[in-house]
């Protein structure tokens, strides 16, 4: 498949041999909606790109769903792993990824088809922007959506609301590899808010910013780490 970009000349694409982006994604016991979140991510536009999946022990079936669509197509790499937490999966997962850039993804969301071939358009066109993210929509447990939420999108704007939350969706973000590797990757040690911690400490290295438009569904699972401590989410962020 094509993965060439305006922004690249015929040259440099033929010689691209490694992707150019590495979707990753940690799962622990997400079999209801894995499916749904892989299918959505091998349904973009964009092709250039390999799926690390970083299966944290799962114990509920994801697993097996994973393997399945591994087997059905060849960008999709598996790492299974004994349960060691979503930083540290995240970091695996990442230090797995070959691609120039990162994106991630969580196991009970969905993107929209367009998502990567955008912000990977955003990128290439603000060389001084190490990292985009996107407006999203939430959606139900059964996929209902639901409301729309908007991010800030000018780099300044960000910086100033990073005093104040998390003007930047985590599992949106499309970021710039070597920034991240330079940043010294995820926080292990924090239990909840390690995409804070990790964008504040890319935000001192490169420019933030978001598309003004929905690429991203999120899915409010009251299953989820997020949803049950979104308190304490917040306090870390303080």
């Amino acid at each position: 498949p094509a993965i060439c970009s305006e922004h690249y000349s015929i040259w440099e694409c033929e010689i691209i041999v490694f992707p150019l982006i590495s979707v990753v994604m940690p799962v622990y016991n997400c079999g209801s909606y894995v499916a749904a979140a892989i299918e959505s991510v091998l349904a973009q536009t964009f092709a250039g790109f390999e799926f690390v999946i970083v299966d944290d022990g799962s114990t509920d079936g994801s697993a097996e769903i994973m393997e399945e669509h591994g087997r059905l197509d060849t960008r999709v790499r598996i790492h299974h792993q004994q349960n060691a937490g979503l930083g540290a999966a995240l970091n695996v997962g990442c230090g797995l990824a070959q691609g120039r850039y990162i994106a991630r993804m969580d196991a009970d969301d969905i993107i929209l088809p367009s998502r990567l071939e955008k912000q990977l358009d955003y990128l290439l066109g603000h060389p001084d922007a190490g990292v985009v993210g996107c407006d999203l929509h939430r959606i139900s447990k059964t996929g209902q959506l639901g409301q729309k939420f908007s991010r800030p999108c000018q780099p300044a704007l960000i910086n100033w609301s990073l005093h104040f939350g998390m003007p930047i969706v985590g599992a949106s973000i499309l970021m710039r590899h070597d920034l991240f590797e330079n940043v010294g990757g995820y926080s292990e040690e924090r239990f909840i808010a390690e995409d804070y911690d990790l964008v504040i400490r890319l935000s001192k290295t490169a420019k933030l910013a978001n598309i003004r438009e929905v690429l991203y569904l999120y899915r409010d699972n009251p299953d989820s780490l997020c949803h049950k401590h979104i308190v304490s989410i917040r306090r870390s962020a303080a």
